[in-house]
């Protein structure tokens, strides 16, 4: 799996990680997990150390949010794939902040996976649109690719601390496999909006994960 992200730790996973035994568990419990390969903090040769598996009751410490994160983030999600519109809408907004958009090109999808800090879950609106425009202004969005999907996020608040990673920034220079660039059209009343330039016009599915919450979007290849 090759994985970009805006974070400055890239994790690099082996096939076979265990999803039940990662989402089984919070951060505080001690349960065993399987043992994991990462890059090696530093390295620029591709070396790479394996995380051995911990057992219940010892003292070596569980494996890193960073990569528990990652493991998740390596599951095919359920669902079907289509090209049409699709939403996750209702009931009341969550509480959330966006700290890490990432992108990462698996076997048979392109995965994009917004990254959230906060309460309640995320809600949506997603669909391709040949003609995007900046919500409130109504500005054309200009984004590269031959193919836009226009994804609004629900409940998420502007970030206007002083290191905000995402309030000022547009083209996130996100790219892998089919995924072209994802650009931030920014957030107003509490919706945020993005839209992912692609090579072509691709089944996708939607899907939001938890531990820490995550919405998910696939692209089949």
């Amino acid at each position: 799996m090759k994985l970009k992200s805006l974070r400055a730790t890239t994790v690099t996973l082996v096939a076979g990680v265990a999803f039940t035994a990662l989402a089984a568990c919070g951060s505080d419990d001690n349960v065993a997990e399987p043992a994991m390969t990462v890059n090696a903090p530093g390295s620029s040769t591709g070396e790479q150390q394996v995380i051995e598996s911990s057992s219940p009751g010892t003292a070596t410490p569980p494996p890193s949010n960073d990569t528990r994160a990652a493991a998740v983030d390596e599951q095919l999600t359920d669902g079907e794939y289509s090209t049409g519109p699709t939403e996750e809408f209702g009931g009341s907004y969550g509480e959330l902040r966006t700290t890490d958009i990432r992108v990462g090109s698996h076997d048979n999808y392109d995965r994009l996976v917004f990254e959230f800090a906060g309460r309640g879950e995320p809600q949506y609106h997603a669909g391709y649109n040949d003609d995007p425009r900046q919500q409130a202004s109504g500005f054309p969005l200009e984004v590269p690719g031959n193919a836009k999907l226009e994804l609004m996020i629900h409940g998420t608040a502007g970030d206007m601390s002083t290191d905000a990673k995402y309030a000022a920034t547009k083209e996130l220079g996100l790219a892998s496999g089919n995924i072209v660039e994802v650009y931030n059209g920014g957030t107003f009343e509490a919706d945020s909006q993005y839209i992912v330039g692609l090579d072509t016009k691709r089944p996708y599915k939607v899907s939001v994960l938890h531990e820490p919450t995550r919405l998910v979007v696939d692209f089949q290849k």
